[in-house]
């Protein structure tokens, strides 16, 4: 009760209606979106010839479906052009801002890839916990970059969050007992690919968060599109026919072989359903997050990635022990008590940050009162600031 009752103090602070619907269509979309990355790992088809069925680990194809989700958002920008109360919403955008937006696509391209690699080493709930980690990031750009001091709360959230990413790390390895060398160097290298996911995806945040406020004020709809514009002609032109040449486990032995992809897809109406859902949900959930972004802050858009973490747990558990044969989604265990601990410290901890819920001791440790007037100033800064453009 006490975490409703903490968000939906910050929700009231700003406008309700929409930044309530924006942030719970966010947490369900993405949560549809790993869930059904995680199941298209899980799923088996048929490839090219002479290829028994094997597991659908292609990550490269899924990033490259979710750049075209993120595309198609500029054609909805285009056909909402032709309504006036769109257009007259808009402010005119520089040429120049189109390349600027490369920056965080490259950021969201190399985040989403790395993301999509290590969700063939680790558990859906293990990942999305160490996502948790993109608040650390943002929020220390947000400090050099935007020059957003860190007030009492903010220092203490983010050593608090620090902390919660432990037990998560450290429940991940206990549950694999004494596997072997190959299985902890696996371990290792999915951590490291969540870890430094995120250090990009905070520094997209960021650039996105200096983008579509003022004095730019860049349309949610345009940006998300213009980065799915960059992603996909990298994907398509570079990283894709770069995956074919390169020594991997693949069919042929290569590290992706996209020809084995699309018979795969042929031969399977189970992941052409996959990647269908995997495009809407995706869409779906990079406008609501942009839109996050433009009613309050990054650090608030890396609120909603740490907030949705629980939903997908749930459902990952869910699907385990409703599939037939249970080879989808992941158990519970004893160590999931390691997880659901580092999952509630690093809520806290962002609350915390907010300044939404205090912390023990707080007199003692902070000589000067708790500088919530200076927070509250700053966070209507951020809240409000795009409401006074219009």
């Amino acid at each position: 009760m006490a975490l409703f009752r903490a968000f939906f103090s910050v929700a009231r602070s700003i406008s309700m209606s929409r930044y309530l619907l924006y942030f719970l269509v966010g947490i369900l979309s993405g949560t549809a979106t790993y869930t059904i990355m995680k199941t298209m790992y899980q799923t088996s088809s048929v490839g090219i010839a002479d290829a028994a069925p094997h597991l659908f680990v292609k990550p490269g194809f899924v990033t490259t479906v979710t750049t075209l989700a993120m595309l198609t958002s500029a054609l909805v920008h285009l056909v909402s052009l032709s309504f006036e109360r769109y257009r007259k919403s808009l402010r005119p955008v520089k040429v120049k801002m189109l390349f600027v937006v490369a920056i965080p696509a490259l950021c969201d391209l190399c985040g989403s890839s790395l993301q999509n690699i290590s969700l063939v080493f680790i558990p859906t709930s293990i990942f999305q916990i160490l996502k948790g980690s993109v608040l650390i990031f943002s929020a220390l750009f947000r400090r050099v970059f935007l020059r957003k001091r860190f007030t009492d709360s903010n220092l203490v959230g983010l050593c608090i969050c620090v902390f919660g990413l432990f037990p998560v790390s450290i429940a991940h390895i206990l549950s694999k007992g004494t596997s072997s060398s190959s299985g902890k160097t696996d371990i290792a290298l999915g951590l490291g690919l969540v870890l430094a996911a995120q250090f990009l995806r905070g520094a997209q945040f960021v650039v996105e968060e200096y983008l579509l406020k003022p004095p730019h004020t860049l349309p949610a709809l345009l940006m998300v599109g213009v980065e799915g514009f960059w992603g996909t002609l990298v994907m398509t032109s570079f990283v894709l026919p770069l995956l074919q040449h390169i020594s991997g486990n693949d069919v042929g032995n290569v590290l992706e072989n996209t020809c084995d992809t699309l018979m795969m897809l042929w031969e399977s109406a189970t992941l052409m359903s996959l990647a269908a859902g995997l495009f809407t949900a995706f869409f779906i959930f990079k406008i609501s997050a942009a839109l996050v972004t433009v009613e309050a802050s990054a650090v608030h858009r890396s609120f909603l990635q740490i907030t949705r973490t629980v939903s997908v747990w749930i459902l990952s558990v869910l699907m385990h022990y409703t599939s037939t044969d249970r080879h989808l989604g992941e158990p519970l265990t004893w160590y999931s008590i390691l997880q659901a601990f580092g999952f509630v410290v690093l809520i806290y901890g962002q609350l915390v940050y907010d300044d939404v819920l205090g912390f023990p001791f707080r007199s003692v440790c902070f000589r000067s009162p708790p500088g919530k007037e200076q927070l509250t100033k700053s966070h209507s800064d951020d809240l409000e600031e795009p409401h006074r453009s219009h």
